[in-house]
């Protein structure tokens, strides 16, 4: 959202700007901006036609490429359909020593269902902690994501086979995937309780011993 970064003196360029310099002086121009134009001729089934015809001309032109591509693989929706799509020899994946966070068993299911080679880490406790400041200072900016952790490792393990990966990272913010982007919806039920006794019930909530999933 901002230019500066964690560095004194230092800028970043905006996403979609260009920077010229002729020596003396620097042009910044924004080159590229999103414009949504929904079709509201087509109907489902030919929106999810005309989707999957730009995914997949888009996976082929990202083929051009003088070395080998691999791919990212959670077993998600996104990069699943990359990996599947681009038929890639190789994937990578990473995952936690608590199997409920980890999506490897997902990731090799996939890759044995199409024929893909797949290479997997499992981050330890220590290692995602050892991770976080050279993280920050690679960074360069803040990050809340806590997923940029396991990024790092899956970066590392790829770097040792290839050159160019594929990855689904942004996916969820152009489909809007996110749990997050459903609030407004899921607290229209309660919009109509008094503010004072909607404050009392977070007073009380907040006052419970145990944790579950809205108490924040």
């Amino acid at each position: 959202p901002l230019e500066e970064t964690f560095f004194k003196g230092i800028y970043q360029l905006l996403p979609a700007h260009s920077l010229k310099w002729d020596g003396k002086k620097k042009d910044i121009t924004r080159y590229w901006r999103v414009q949504y134009r929904p079709d509201e001729h087509l109907d489902e089934k030919a929106t999810m036609k005309e989707l999957e015809d730009v995914m997949l001309d888009s996976v082929e032109k990202h083929k051009l490429s003088d070395v080998e591509i691999g791919s990212f693989l959670s077993g998600g929706i996104d990069s699943s359909f990359l990996a599947a799509a681009s038929k890639v020899p190789k994937t990578f994946s990473v995952g936690f020593e608590d199997s409920k966070y980890s999506e490897i068993p997902l990731a090799k299911k996939l890759c044995e269902e199409k024929g893909m080679e797949n290479y997997s880490k499992t981050i330890t406790d220590k290692e995602f902690w050892d991770a976080v400041p050279i993280i920050s200072y690679y960074l360069d900016e803040p990050v809340a994501d806590p997923s940029i952790i396991p990024l790092y490792y899956l970066c590392q393990l790829a770097s040792k086979y290839v050159k160019v990966v594929y990855s689904g990272e942004g996916s969820d913010e152009i489909f809007g995937g996110y749990n997050i982007y459903q609030t407004h919806y899921s607290l229209e039920p309660v919009q109509w309780i008094p503010f004072p006794l909607r404050k009392g019930v977070r007073k009380v909530m907040e006052a419970l011993p145990f944790s579950f999933k809205g108490k924040e």
